[in-house]
């Protein structure tokens, strides 16, 4: 996740940046990992959860796999409270230098020594002070570079720079995070950015809910981002099947479900990212999926038309092919109870009575606008063999 400043052209899509600043998360080791479920797991790294995603997360050095306790990991995300972060990229570092960001307590002028969030920060005469003109005190917002000692719970900084992210009055923003906290439907938070999206003309249809990824555009005021533009930029919208068809002219990627049933067409834009897991092929696009490969696909939809964020090419072996969205219409057979058929992203599934449901209650607490996930259980022959809720 980058900051980028400079001048907007006159078309709004393309301009010339005066800077890009990188600045990660947090850097730390990995003390706890849960289980995987539904292709995310959750991390902590000192006082951080850190939530990674089997496709929506880029890796480096290491794999949503392979990622272990004691490891210390470098993360870029977006912050979705104080303590939690969603992760975006995660990179295994081969040292141990530790970043941290977070509110100096227990200062104590002549002391050698304050805490972020109960990690003890050791200094000396070679730590460098970066606080704009101003004296280390209880209550500054830092971040912290240094080394990490034996005890887990304590670092040695190299530097303690005071972190000053707010954005000055009357900037242009386009902002790209997860809402972290929603004061009404149109007063939210994006990140620790506070956004008034009472001017805005439209809203994303299922409305704006704590944890979606969204873009705003609009002008800082008063210190709060007055939003003129919201667009989503992840969904509940996932596909993983082998690809029918690729228009690199139209830039969609066509898929049939289930195998051999009806088309559906996922588009693609400049704001898609590209991972190929399969291949490892390094500047990844829609020009290099062929017929047949096998796809995971995580978006959105707008308007009737599925949006990609993220397309990640998988190995074949062993995956089953899904399709996740939200319930539209579905069909019950009230004597069994069963449900017959259930229709997402406008494609119509029949459900038989080997159908397996996940949770058990399914059947009985389905409602419109559910998030549903369809399986195909590999080898795939069109016939979905579980159903599971979110």
């Amino acid at each position: 996740i980058v900051t980028i400043k400079g001048e907007v052209n006159d078309d709004g899509v393309t301009g010339t940046a005066d800077s890009v600043d990188y600045d990660d998360q947090i850097q730390g080791p990995v003390s706890t990992i849960t289980p995987a479920i539904d292709g995310s797991r959750t991390l902590t790294i000192f006082d951080k959860s850190v939530l990674i995603n089997e496709t929506s997360t880029t890796y480096q050095g290491t794999s949503f796999a392979d990622i272990a306790v004691d490891d210390i990991v470098e993360i870029s995300g977006f912050n979705t409270s104080a303590t939690a972060i969603t992760a975006t990229f995660i990179r295994k570092t081969n040292d141990n230098v530790i970043e941290l960001k977070g509110t100096v307590t227990d200062f104590i002028t002549g002391s050698s020594f304050f805490k972020l969030a109960g990690i003890t920060i050791n200094f000396d005469n070679s730590t460098v002070f970066d606080l704009a003109g101003g004296s280390l005190a209880d209550g500054l917002f830092v971040e912290v570079k240094g080394d990490l000692q034996s005890s887990p719970t304590s670092i040695t900084a190299r530097e303690v720079e005071l972190e000053e992210d707010a954005f000055e009055d009357g900037s242009e923003v386009s902002l790209q995070g997860v809402v972290s906290q929603v004061n009404s439907p149109t007063s939210f938070i994006l990140g620790s950015q506070l956004v008034d999206a009472s001017n805005v003309s439209i809203l994303p249809a299922s409305g704006i809910n704590v944890g979606i990824n969204i873009e705003v555009e609009g002008e800082i005021i008063n210190g709060i981002l007055v939003a003129s533009e919201i667009e989503l930029r992840d969904g509940s919208v996932e596909i993983k099947a082998p690809v029918v068809d690729v228009d690199t002219v139209n830039n969609q990627i066509e898929f049939q479900l289930p195998l051999g049933g009806d088309s559906v067409f996922v588009s693609i834009n400049n704001q898609t990212q590209f991972e190929d897991e399969f291949l490892s092929i390094p500047a990844f696009s829609i020009a290099d999926i062929d017929q047949g490969n096998f796809v995971k696909i995580k978006g959105f939809e707008n308007d009737g038309e599925i949006i990609a964020s993220r397309v990640k090419r998988l190995n074949p072996i062993d995956e089953d092919t899904e399709i996740q969205g939200r319930v539209s219409a579905f069909t019950e057979d009230p004597s069994i109870p069963r449900i017959t058929s259930i229709t997402i992203l406008g494609l119509t599934f029949t459900i038989n009575n080997t159908v397996t449901y996940d949770p058990l209650t399914l059947p009985s607490t389905i409602e419109i606008g559910n998030i549903i996930e369809l399986v195909d259980k590999n080898p795939a022959d069109g016939i979905i063999d579980e159903v599971e809720s979110d």
